[in-house]
C-alpha cells in the first residue's frame, strides 16, 4: 500500500462540520456518540464550537481518519506501465499530470468549499465529490491516456461564432420578411405565423442529429456542408411564386439554426474545462445575427428592391456560401477522445426529470427570444400601421439587447448561482407578461412603454439563456454536450410554437392578450421549478 499522506494536518479547527463529515465521513458516528443531532444549518457551523460544546477532539478525529485508511484496500489502476493510486495526493497527481486538471474540475473538486486539497489522496477527493475511488481513477486514466488535451484555439472560436451570426441571420429572415409577403399575398395571422415558424422548426429539431454527425465527423466539414447546402436552398427563394413552395425552401434552409448545436460540440473541445464558460458565452453572441435580419431586411427589400422580396433572400444566403469554403479552408477538427457517441449514450439521460426541466427553462428562455425576434416587426406594423422599416429597426433593438447579454447570465450564475439568477428572469418576464396581457385587454397602446417592457423583456431572455447552459455541466458534468443538444433542440422549438401560438390567438381574439397569456402560464411553471430547487446537484451519468 502507498504511504498514507500525514493526517495530521486534515482535519483542522478552521474547517466547518459539513467539510468534515463530507470529505471523511467515517467521523460522523463520533459526533453522534458525543450526543451531536444532525441538523442542515450545522454543515455551515465551525469545527471550534462542536469542540468547545461537546468536547470533541480534533486528534480523536484525525485518528478514527487513520485507522479507517489503513484498512481500506488500495485500489489502483495501470495507465500505459505507470500505476496510478487511490492514495495519490492531489499535488502528486497533478505534478505528474497537468490535464487531469479538468477532471478534477468537472466533477466539482473545486466548488466544494474546501480550500486546500493540495495534501488530500485521491480517495478522499473522490469520496468528497459523492464518487467511489474506483469510478475516480477510470476518469483520471481515461484523462491521461486521452491523445489530445485542449488548450484553446482562437481562430476556431472566431470562425464558429462568425459561421453562427451569418446562420442566426439567415435563420429567421423570414421573420422581418413576413409582413411584407403578408400584405403582397393577403396571409391571415395563422398563416403568416406558420410561414415564419417552419424554419424555426427545421432548425430545431435537426440539433441533436446535427451534434450527432459532429462528433462523428467533426464540426469542420459539418459546419462547412452546413453553410453550402442552406446558401444554395435560400437562394432559391428568388424563384418561389407560390406560398407552398416558399414554406419548402424555409423548411429545408431552416436547417441553418443547427449552426449553433455544431458550433458547442466544435468549441468545446478545443477548451479545458475552467475555460468553456468564457469561450461558450463569446461564441453565443452569434444571437445577435437576428439583428442582421431585423435591422436589414426589410429595408433592403423596401429601399434597394422597390418592395420585392425575393432578392433579398440570395442576398443573405451568398455570405454564408463564402463562409462555408472560408470555414473549410482555415479551421481544423480537435481530435475527439473515446470515439463518437451513439445513439444508445444520448438516450440515457432521457429518465432524468432534471433533464427535462432544463428543457422546460431553454423553452422559455430561447424560445420566446426567437418567438419575439421574429413576431415583433409584424406585431409593430400591424397594431401601430409602421413601414416595414421602422417596425424592423424597432425588433432589432430587442435582438441586440437580448443577444449581448447572454454573457450576464453565465457571470451572475458564477456569482450568485444560475437557480438565483433564473429567478430573477423568471420573475421579470412573469410581471411584463402580465403587463402586456392587461395592456392588451383594456386596449392600451402607449409605444414607449410597451417597447420598454418587451426590450426588458429581452435583456432577460439573453440573461437566462446563459443561466441555462451553465446549468447543464453544473447538473450533467459527465454528459454535458448530449443534455446540452437535447435543451438546444427544445429551445428551438420553443422559438416554432410560440409564434404560432401568438398568430392563432390573435386570429381568434383579435389581439395578442391571449397568445401572451399563455407564455405567461408556461414561464409560472418555470418559476415554480426554480423554487422546488428541482436542478441544484450534480448528475453523474457514466
Amino acid at each position: 500500500m502507498a504511504t498514507l499522506t500525514d493526517t495530521s494536518s486534515r482535519i483542522s479547527e478552521g474547517m466547518t462540520y459539513g467539510e468534515v463529515v463530507t470529505m471523511f465521513p467515517m467521523t460522523r458516528a463520533a459526533f453522534v456518540e458525543k450526543g451531536v443531532v444532525e441538523k442542515e444549518n450545522f454543515f455551515f457551523v465551525p469545527l471550534t464550537c462542536f469542540v468547545d460544546a461537546y468536547g470533541i477532539s480534533i486528534d480523536e478525529l484525525n485518528e478514527i481518519v487513520t485507522k479507517a485508511e489503513e484498512k481500506q484496500p488500495e485500489n489502483t489502476i495501470d495507465v500505459d506501465g505507470e500505476v496510478i493510486s487511490d492514495q495519490m495526493t492531489f499535488r502528486e497527481i497533478l505534478k505528474a499530470h497537468p490535464r487531469v486538471k479538468g477532471i478534477f474540475e468537472t466533477y466539482g473538486v473545486y466548488e466544494t468549499g474546501r480550500k486546500n486539497w493540495q495534501n488530500e489522496t485521491l480517495a478522499t477527493i473522490a469520496v468528497s465529490v459523492k464518487s467511489t475511488p474506483k469510478k475516480f481513477l477510470a476518469s483520471i486514466a481515461s484523462c491521461i491516456k486521452a491523445p489530445f488535451f485542449p488548450q484553446g484555439n482562437v481562430l476556431v472560436l472566431t470562425m464558429s461564432s462568425l459561421a453562427f451570426t451569418l446562420s442566426f441571420g439567415l435563420w429567421i429572415l423570414m421573420g422581418p420578411l413576413s409582413s411584407i409577403i403578408k400584405t403582397q399575398w393577403g396571409l391571415s395571422y395563422t398563416a403568416n405565423s406558420v410561414l415564419i415558424a417552419i424554419p424555426i422548426l427545421m432548425g430545431s429539431v435537426m440539433r441533436i442529429p446535427m451534434g450527432m454527425l459532429t462528433d462523428r465527423y467533426g464540426g469542420r466539414i459539418v459546419m462547412s456542408g452546413l453553410l453550402l447546402f442552406c446558401s444554395i436552398v435560400a437562394s432559391l427563394g428568388f424563384f418561389v411564386q407560390s406560398y407552398s413552395l416558399l414554406l419548402v425552401v424555409g423548411f429545408f434552409y431552416g436547417i441553418c439554426g443547427t449552426s449553433f448545436a455544431v458550433g458547442i460540440a466544435q468549441v468545446t473541445r478545443w477548451y479545458p474545462a475552467h475555460n468553456q464558460g468564457l469561450a461558450l458565452a463569446i461564441f453565443g453572441t452569434g444571437n445577435v445575427g437576428t439583428t442582421l435580419a431585423a435591422l436589414f431586411a426589410a429595408k433592403m427589400t423596401m429601399s434597394w428592391f422597390g418592395g420585392d422580396w425575393h432578392p433579398t433572400f440570395p442576398v443573405y444566403a451568398l455570405p454564408l456560401f463564402i463562409m462555408s469554403f472560408v470555414y473549410f479552408f482555415t479551421v481544423k477538427n480537435a481530435p475527439i477522445p473515446g470515439g463518437a457517441k451513439k445513439l444508445g449514450d444520448m438516450l440515457t439521460v432521457f429518465k432524468h426529470g432534471e433533464v427535462w426541466v432544463l428543457c422546460l427553462f431553454y423553452f422559455v428562455t430561447f424560445g420566446y427570444f426567437v418567438c419575439f425576434s421574429l413576431y415583433l416587426a409584424p406585431f409593430y406594423k400591424f397594431n401601430y400601421s409602421m413601414t416595414p422599416t421602422t417596425a424592423g429597426y424597432l425588433a432589432a433593438i430587442f435582438c441586440f439587447i437580448a443577444s449581448i447579454t447572454r454573457p450576464i447570465g453565465g457571470w451572475t450564475s458564477d456569482k450568485w448561482g444560475a437557480a438565483t439568477t433564473l429567478y430573477a428572469v423568471y420573475g421579470t418576464v412573469i410581471l411584463s407578461l402580465i403587463a402586456l396581457v392587461a395592456f392588451n385587454f383594456v386596449g392600451y397602446k402607449g409605444i414607449a412603454l410597451i417597447t420598454t417592457i418587451l426590450v426588458t423583456m429581452g435583456f432577460f431572455f439573453g440573461v437566462g439563456n446563459g443561466a441555462v447552459y451553465k446549468l447543464i455541466p453544473q447538473s450533467f458534468p459527465i454528459k454535458t454536450g448530449v443534455v446540452g443538444g437535447l435543451v438546444g433542440c427544445f429551445g428551438g422549438l420553443g422559438g416554432y410554437f410560440c409564434p404560432q401560438i401568438l398568430g392563432a390567438m390573435r386570429d381568434v381574439m383579435g389581439h395578442d392578450g391571449g397568445g401572451f397569456g399563455i407564455l405567461l402560464i408556461i414561464s409560472i411553471v418555470c418559476l415554480a421549478f426554480c423554487f422546488k430547487k428541482t436542478v441544484r446537484h450534480p448528475v453523474l451519468i457514466d
